[in-house]
């Protein structure tokens, strides 16, 4: 029995490289498109966790109880929501002496939430259980430089809520857009939009 010559050696080992080559050829499109198909569910699962969290949690009061700033060049985005407790005899609310906070950063595309107090930050502001006031820009300022508790999500490139009022006064329902852009490791930028409709409590 003879061995193999070097030609033989030769032509066996450049048939292989040319069908590893062909393989990788199909291979590598595969793998972008499943990058790109596991890059849009994560991005359309923590938005809808965003949008759901965030609806949820505007469902629990009624304008008077809620303060919003959408981002702009200069200031993160800010939402506060203070919860109704109650609903008196004389139809006023009662609201919870608490916020729910909800941030979010154009540089760092984090959605952060908190529950405040405790703190910090560490704010000289007073949570009125009947008639609350809107929260000033300041206290805004404040809770978007703390941050949160909950990181909901990143590469967030929109999060905004609507009124159909002119700010400062809220009308019902909000509309919530979220926006989502990832890049994969391999292919082209995903990304990913979705909107809600929330009706906040009566009466006003």
């Amino acid at each position: 029995m003879r061995g193999f010559s070097v030609l033989e050696l030769i032509v066996t080992a450049a048939l292989g490289l040319l069908l590893l080559s062909v393989c990788i050829q199909f291979l590598i499109p595969s793998l972008n498109v499943t990058a790109r198909e596991t890059a849009r569910s994560q991005m359309q699962e923590r938005a809808s966790m965003v949008l759901r969290r965030l609806t949820n949690d505007l469902g629990t009061s009624s304008a008077a109880g809620i303060t919003l700033r959408n981002a702009t060049p200069a200031e993160a985005a800010c939402f506060t929501i203070q919860p109704v407790k109650s609903l008196a005899t004389n139809l006023q609310n009662q609201y919870e002496e608490k916020l729910i906070v909800y941030t979010w950063d154009k540089t760092s595309k984090q959605v952060w939430r908190r529950v405040w107090p405790p703190e910090p930050p560490s704010l000289a502001l007073t949570l009125k259980p009947l008639n609350p006031d809107r929260v000033p820009n300041s206290a805004l300022n404040a809770f978007a430089a703390a941050g949160g508790t909950d990181l909901l999500a990143n590469d967030v490139t929109e999060l905004a809520v609507k009124s159909p009022l002119d700010p400062p006064n809220l009308g019902t329902p909000l509309t919530l857009s979220i926006e989502c852009v990832q890049k994969p490791a391999a292919g082209r930028n995903e990304t990913f939009r979705l909107e809600a409709v929330v009706d906040l409590r009566t009466p006003f």
